[in-house]
């Protein structure tokens, strides 16, 4: 992460569309060489991605537009994906518990989760900045992406889990 940091505020490249480029190639660059040390590359960078993401940066407003978009790009895709997985006939087997779960997980689950999670920032959040956050933000991508992971292993019954995520 300071690496990276380092570079992207010392290099000037005349072309400011590389500035994205260079950061996707430190990206690599660390899951890489963490991978190769026999470490956990996803939280290598994710560890990078913070420690850059809350420092000053040059061309930080072309390396987020760009970044933003690749996020839109590749939830597209993992969502097309994840749809070509579904059987549409093996749905309605659990379509009324499923249902039953999601009406909960969207009225209760969700909010309550987020409340206990903010609870230790006490009044620095206030009441109408807790109920947006939770109510916003993408929901669904993680439990369906975890319920395949039983389907892959071909653990009985892992279709149902997969179908009610």
């Amino acid at each position: 992460g300071k690496i990276a940091i380092i570079m992207l505020n010392r290099l000037n490249i005349d072309n400011q569309a590389l500035y994205p480029i260079l950061l996707l190639s430190f990206v690599f660059f660390t899951f890489s060489m963490t991978d190769l040390l026999k470490g956990n590359g996803y939280l290598a960078v994710y560890i990078a991605g913070m420690m850059v993401g809350n420092a000053q940066i040059t061309h930080r407003k072309e390396i987020y537009t760009f970044m933003d978009g690749l996020t839109w790009l590749f939830q597209i895709i993992m969502f097309l994906c994840l749809g070509l997985l579904v059987n549409p006939h093996e749905m309605l087997e659990v379509a009324c518990v499923a249902t039953l779960i999601g009406i909960f997980m969207i009225v209760v689950g969700r909010p309550l989760s987020v409340w206990l999670c903010l609870l230790p920032f006490g009044k620095r959040i206030n009441l109408s900045s807790r109920h947006f956050v939770s109510w916003v933000g993408l929901r669904g991508a993680v439990p369906i992406i975890f319920a395949t992971y039983p389907v892959v292993a071909g653990v009985p019954g892992a279709s149902v889990i997969f179908n009610i995520a």
